[in-house]
């Protein structure tokens, strides 16, 4: 056999050989490699050839090591991670499990996180993260309260910490708070005893990298150096390991310097221990942190996209999920983040786009700022949106109404409640009156009700603690409640025995679906009342699921207006619902089913005029045709085309009545008194707080104007007078 050819020294000495059994390495792997007679030719030479295998596997091994050693300037030893939150916990455990030759130590001044770290309970849940910190936590991963001592040994040094929106001074609201920032480095600054690479891991704005070199080069000690890069990272909470392990790509941005470069290099062959060089993109540093902001912004911006559309989707009857589906297909767009939704959340990108909007306002972009700052409006406007959806179905009133939310975090997979839609949600509900009980896998009661008691949040903590009870079972949070709210998109909601769920709860019972993750047709036929986001569903009450002959809508067109509307939603629905208690149809009950037609009949019609705006219920007199042709009728009078028209539409016989016809009318002119006043006040510029308001003052003027002249409400003979009070 021909030998192997060498690369190095285990090479010459193992990977030599013209019999291949006779190396003592070689016997390590597969015993005596020698033969007895009685073996035939074909299964010695198998026998070769796996040995042979393992000897280039183990060299192949023993070479890869030896060509990281032999970079011996561009070894990193020690590093430091300034910030032990949702960045830099899972960042540096992942790290390490990769690099196991390097140590690393991961500090924060809360001595109580640091424990929670070195506990068997992190402080942060994210899939996978308990393993990776297992394996590594006290072998090449450190966490550790002693931030000099990490400072002091570091040869580079993460800087991972908050950075929030500010919430007072210059900039309030929108601007990046960098005092955090800024603390790190007058740290570094005091601490350092050698040179160190300094990265910022934290979102940051533009420039903010120029900063902390300022702080440094003023606090300047001799014979210590720094370089400063940008490492942001791309994370999603709740696949942060997956993320960290398998990234699309690794931004690091440094100055165009030999210096700035040689500290990129460095930081490279960190990260190419596991990821590709082709992954990681070198940029100079601005780049770098603008391009964290831009990506979070446009991620937020195709939220708040489909959940414009959502809201025509719910409006015109289409499907909000098919025409995400429709639009993903395109693969100049892509599916991803077209999951309409209650809103987006999380601690990147509403900090994230504010802080790009109070940049191009800093330098005199106001038409940016502007479209920026709508990817914002756009998120709140749904959150209250889908808030008062929930009120409106609860018959316009949640006072004293125990209303069950599933789900606080922003997001499935994680235990943080940063913006959560949740939050909005809720203080919506309280404020309302409403009594809540909140159920969430993973976030802890303290920090549900700090969340909930915070002062931008309520003015009334005390209160706050008395509306809301937090359970560890989803089962007892529903009991008794009037509704149950989806906030978060866990898992467990979906496979939730809803049976059970629906028994238990105060009928009817509602489902709001703030993340379409529910089986909505399957809800409704257990007898829910389901309302989701995006699209328009199809109400029907529990009664007409077990008995087929209760018809869900009258068979004959309602005042004149035809059937009531596909969707059933809104009052006439809410009515039909209040009059048809869920029981089995039995020969006693056909009284109550005929009270409760009559009741659905008067609801449809005042819902058809109010889609209508039609709401006389009689023929208004058609005007004659200007310059029409006048002919002459019997008994010589003088009739023109539009005159024998309407004689022909009054010899055809009119539709059979509803069974009341003048209850319509009652609805009819309701809904008009409130939309003339509504259309006054426009004009008058006023402003019409609530409809409620309107239907408890009298009208304007009891007369209607008409193409014929004006006919006065008195004189309607469609409304009986002993009925009259009702409206007058």
């Amino acid at each position: 056999m021909r030998a192997r050819e060498t690369r190095c020294a285990h090479h010459q000495t193992y990977a030599t050989w013209p019999l291949f059994g006779r190396s003592v390495f070689v016997g390590s792997f597969a015993g005596n490699s020698a033969t007895t007679s009685g073996q035939n030719s074909d299964s010695k030479q198998k026998h070769i050839s796996s040995n042979r295998s393992l000897v280039l596997w183990w060299c192949d091994l023993v070479c890869a090591k030896e060509q990281k050693a032999e970079a011996g300037t561009m070894v990193i030893s020690k590093i430091c991670c300034i910030g032990a939150g949702y960045v830099g916990g899972p960042t540096c455990s992942v790290m390490a499990l990769k690099c196991p030759d390097i140590q690393i130590t991961v500090v924060d001044r809360s001595t109580e996180r640091i424990a929670q770290w070195n506990s068997d309970k992190l402080p942060i849940y994210e899939p996978g993260l308990d393993e990776v910190v297992r394996q590594c936590r006290n072998r090449n991963l450190f966490f550790s309260t002693d931030i000099e001592k990490a400072i002091q040994e570091a040869e580079l040094i993460f800087i991972s910490v908050n950075t929030p929106t500010k919430t007072y001074g210059n900039g309030r609201g929108r601007a990046a708070d960098l005092k955090y920032v800024e603390g790190c480095a007058r740290m570094i600054a005091e601490m350092s005893q050698n040179s160190k690479i300094v990265v910022e891991k934290s979102t940051v704005p533009v420039r903010a990298a120029e900063s902390i070199m300022h702080i440094l080069k003023a606090n300047h000690k001799p014979g210590v150096k720094y370089d400063i890069l940008s490492n942001p990272e791309f994370l999603a909470e709740g696949t942060a390991v997956e993320d960290l392990l398998k990234p699309d790509r690794v931004l690091i941005g440094g100055e165009q310097t030999p210096e700035g470069q040689a500290a990129i290099e460095k930081l490279c062959w960190v990260y190419e221990h596991w990821i590709p060089k082709k992954n990681i993109i070198t940029t100079n540093t601005w780049s770098s942190e603008l391009s964290k902001l831009a990506a979070n912004a446009f991620l937020a911006q195709r939220i708040s996209s489909i959940n414009s559309l959502s809201a025509v989707c719910e409006a015109t009857g289409a499907d909000v999920s098919e025409v995400a589906r429709a639009v993903g297909l395109d693969s100049r767009i892509g599916p991803k983040f077209l999951q309409a939704s209650v809103g987006f959340g999380g601690s990147c990108f509403q900090k994230d786009i504010l802080n790009l909007v109070y940049i191009c306002e800093g330098l005199n972009l106001p038409e940016v700022a502007a479209y920026w700052q709508q990817v914002i409006d756009m998120n709140d406007y749904q959150k209250t949106r889908f808030s008062q959806k929930i009120i409106e179905c609860l018959f316009n009133t949640v006072t004293d109404k125990r209303i069950s939310i599933l789900g606080f975090a922003f997001k499935k997979n994680t235990g943080d409640t940063r913006e959560t839609p949740a939050i909005a949600v809720c203080r919506t509900l309280l404020d309302e009156g409403a009594q809540l009980n909140i159920y969430d896998p993973k976030v802890e009661p303290e920090q549900i009700l700090a969340d909930l008691t915070h002062p931008k949040v309520t003015e009334s903590p005390e209160h706050v603690k008395r509306a809301v009870q937090i359970f560890a079972d989803p089962y007892d949070a529903v009991r008794g409640t009037h509704a149950l709210v989806v906030c978060t998109e866990w898992d467990e909601f979906v496979s939730l025995n809803y049976e059970r769920i629906y028994a238990s709860m105060m009928k009817p019972a509602y489902i709001f679906d703030g993340r379409k993750i529910l089986p909505h047709e399957r809800l409704q036929q257990i007898g829910f009342h389901v309302q989701t986001i995006g699209k328009r569903l199809l109400q029907r009450s529990h009664q007409q699921q077990q008995d087929p002959s209760v018809r869900p809508y009258p068979s004959h067109q309602t005042n004149g207006h035809g059937p009531l509307p596909a969707n059933g939603d809104g009052p006439s629905a809410q009515a039909y619902d209040i009059a048809s208690p869920d029981a089995e149809t039995v020969p006693e009950q056909q009284q109550q089913q005929q009270y409760r037609r009559i009741a659905f009949d008067a609801a449809a019609g005042w819902w058809q005029c109010f889609l209508r705006m039609d709401c006389t219920g009689t023929a208004a007199k058609h005007p004659g045709a200007a310059g029409g042709a006048a002919t002459l009728g019997a008994g010589g009078r003088v009739e023109d085309p539009a005159s024998r028209l309407e004689h022909r539409r009054r010899s055809t016989p009119p539709p059979a009545p509803p069974p009341t016809p003048h209850r319509f009318q009652i609805g009819c002119r309701i809904v008009r008194t409130v939309r003339t006043s509504v259309q006054s006040d426009a004009i008058l510029g006023g402003v019409t707080s609530t409809v409620e308001s309107l239907l408890g003052q009298r009208p304007r003027s009891r007369t209607r104007s008409t193409p014929g002249g004006s006919v006065s409400g008195d004189d309607n003979i469609t409304i009986p007078p002993e009925d009259r009070k009702y409206y007058y």
